[in-house]
């Protein structure tokens, strides 16, 4: 019974740390300015969009800041081809609601699952070290398991970006709004598919890489706090 615990607290701290570095990553990669910098200069936006850099620099802070909800509305103005106006229309506006739930979604889950790692290993170490040290002794074996799941995602992303990021939309949103026309939308001139495949396949390398970080400073930390474990075990009795 007791070995079944210590594999669900193992379990529960798995997965808490995929969704805690996985959207973590998506974060540092969707809000990265000098991404956006740098997919507006390689895939020649200014000439799509018919804007000037800094313009679709300014755009795109306000944009972010919107979605981040630090703006409770999407009436941007700047200039296109010249001539100053309202940036996006009524659909484009429509959709953004959605990515803006979606995001706040992710962000509670985010730190409901920060909350739960820290109940979980403060509770251990107010109450069992040994029983912290098992629980956390069984990460080191479980993430990698769930990491896998997530390299698997990453390659069927890589080998048909558009199917499966269609099964995404199809699945996070209840509606078609998501699909723009690149004739009336500037939004999609601005971020076209290429720019959500560098987003996907940089987030996921970066992810992998937080992970193996995870699971080696796991076993490293988990050799010397075994000895320290039931040292106190002993200690106490």
């Amino acid at each position: 019974m007791a070995k079944l615990k210590y594999l669900l607290l193992a379990l529960t701290i798995s997965v808490a740390m995929v969704v805690i570095l996985f959207i973590g990553s998506l974060q540092l990669v969707i809000f990265n300015e000098v991404l956006f910098r740098w997919h507006y200069e390689t895939h020649q936006i200014t000439e799509t969009t018919k804007m000037t850099l800094p313009d679709l620099m300014t755009v795109t802070d306000q944009l972010l800041d919107y979605i981040k909800d630090k703006e409770d509305h999407m009436v941007i103005e700047s200039k296109i081809d010249g001539i100053n106006q309202e940036i996006f229309g009524e659909r484009e506006k429509a959709h953004m609601i959605d990515v803006k739930n979606l995001y706040i979604w992710a962000r509670n889950m985010q730190w409901l699952s920060l909350f739960l790692v820290v109940i979980i290993i403060g509770y251990g170490w107010m109450k069992s070290k040994i029983m912290l040290y098992e629980t956390l002794s069984r990460v080191k074996y479980v993430i990698p398991l769930l990491l896998t799941m997530m390299v698997g995602i990453g390659i069927l992303f890589a080998t048909d970006f558009n199917k499966y990021f269609t099964i995404f939309h199809e699945l996070f949103f209840s509606n078609d709004l998501w699909l723009l026309d690149p004739k009336t939308d500037i939004m999609i001139n601005m971020v076209p598919e290429i720019y959500f495949y560098t987003v996907v396949m940089m987030s996921l390398a970066l992810f992998v890489l937080s992970m193996i970080i995870t699971v080696v400073g796991i076993t490293i930390i988990g050799k010397r706090f075994k000895a320290y474990a039931m040292s106190i075990e002993q200690n106490k009795e």
